[in-house]
């Protein structure tokens, strides 16, 4: 996925031996396309990177989006699998710290709590948690933000003029309503 992005063209090495993939894996695989070397334009595409299969891609896809592109994470909405990611990604961090800090989060959520400032989350959240637990919170605090501005929706459907067939809609609109994407089953 770095490879995918980053505007070079040398192997980005995960760990000794395992690296990402450049515009070269692709194209001498005969895909027909090298790599994105930006953002990604659509969720979808993250299917043509190496190493993305069917199964991983059905998992992850509920929880990726593409809009906007410097958004901060919902700390309100987040789901449970957003959180635990984002705490499993910081360095040797303890699980059983990382899913406690999630937990709190949610019943803190659960019993109506809304943090209405980026300040709030920690302020409110320090007497809540375990010291191995408020500092995953502390690592993460900078990439959490309290409010969206790209709301996605999957509608379901059957037409009056194929009433054998179920179609389905996934869109993506903003703040505004305006549409920033659409994708018709």
């Amino acid at each position: 996925i770095i490879d995918w992005r980053d505007t070079t063209n040398s192997l980005f090495e995960v760990e000794q031996g395992i690296a990402g993939a450049e515009s070269d894996y692709y194209l001498g695989r005969g895909a027909g396309y090298g790599c994105r070397n930006g953002p990604f334009a659509s969720v979808e595409e993250l299917r043509m990177v190496r190493g993305i299969d069917d199964e991983l891609f059905a998992r992850v896809r509920p929880h990726l989006t593409v809009y906007p592109a410097s958004e901060l994470i919902n700390i309100n909405t987040a789901s449970r699998d957003v959180l635990m990611a984002l705490a499993n990604a910081v360095p040797k961090v303890d699980q059983n710290a990382a899913a406690g800090m999630v937990d709190a989060l949610l019943k803190a959520r659960a019993d109506s709590l809304v943090f209405t400032n980026r300040a709030a989350i920690t302020a409110q959240m320090e007497k809540k948690l375990t010291a191995a637990e408020w500092t995953i919170l502390q690592q993460i605090r900078f990439i959490l933000g309290i409010q969206s501005t790209h709301f996605r929706g999957i509608a379901e459907g059957v037409p009056a003029a194929a009433p054998n067939e179920q179609r389905t809609i996934e869109f993506v609109v903003d703040q505004n309503g305006r549409i920033a994407y659409w994708h018709e089953d």
